[in-house]
């Protein structure tokens, strides 16, 4: 269990469950799992605040989401920009990028977008009814051939290759993280809890407690094996999914 100070937030774990990166206005610091120590930070590219972060799960990629309406594609070990994602009309509040590094996805308002890592092109538009850009989130399969949506009421599983809607996810809660896999997710449910879900039927395995304020930030690792949680009460929980005990 470490703590961190509220003024950041958790926004993305190792696929290990190594390292963490919360974010502190328009900068994002990588942290130590197991020590709290601060391992290094991403300046100098956002203009504004960043409000959404994600990882590759080996920990080599960085994805920031910002304020200033754009996102950017890291490489964690150097801390150096890789590539810039412009074309959002407003804030882009949610972030995902594949496993394999070669394709990020972003979603702003009601929109979601697709874009090729390597040359920053934008591949789809998807109109993901994303209502409360606040409680969005978006994840992508490890290959990203599949885009994961969901507006905090209501979750939808689209195919990036054609655009096509493949499945629709009720029951879906304000902040959510996919495991790498797609069988099961975490999702923050107000008061102060979180509980880790199956995918294929939204049945609960684990309720996370440990919180005494709205859990507003969640992580999964890509293995599957851990959760991490941050919450309004400034402390931050890694669990073991499989027990669901920190």
């Amino acid at each position: 269990q470490r703590t961190h100070d509220t003024a950041g937030r958790i926004g993305a774990l190792s696929g290990d469950g190594k390292v963490a990166v919360t974010r502190e206005g328009a900068s994002a610091i990588l942290w130590d799992c197991d020590t709290g120590r601060k391992l290094r930070s991403f300046l100098g590219d956002h203009d504004q605040a960043i409000y959404a972060m994600a990882m590759t799960p080996d920990g080599k990629l960085l994805v920031t989401g910002s304020s200033d309406k754009t996102a950017t594609l890291w490489d964690v070990a150097s801390a150096k920009k890789l590539q810039k994602f412009r074309g959002h009309n407003f804030p882009v509040t949610s972030v995902a990028v594949s496993a394999d590094g070669k394709r990020v996805a972003t979603g702003e308002s009601e929109f979601a977008k697709v874009w090729d890592a390597s040359s920053g092109k934008m591949l789809f538009d998807f109109e993901a009814s994303l209502k409360n850009p606040w409680a969005s989130n978006l994840a992508l399969a490890s290959d990203g051939t599949r885009l994961f949506t969901s507006n905090g009421d209501v979750g939808f599983l689209w195919d990036t290759t054609d655009g096509r809607k493949l499945q629709t996810f009720p029951r879906i809660r304000y902040r959510l993280a996919m495991s790498g896999d797609f069988k099961h997710f975490v999702s923050s449910a107000y008061p102060d809890k979180a509980a880790l879900c199956e995918t294929e039927t939204g049945d609960v395995v684990h309720a996370l407690k440990g919180h005494r304020l709205s859990v507003d930030a969640v992580a999964i690792s890509g293995d599957g094996k851990h959760v991490l949680t941050a919450s309004a009460d400034t402390m931050a929980i890694l669990s073991d999914a499989r027990t669901g005990k920190t």
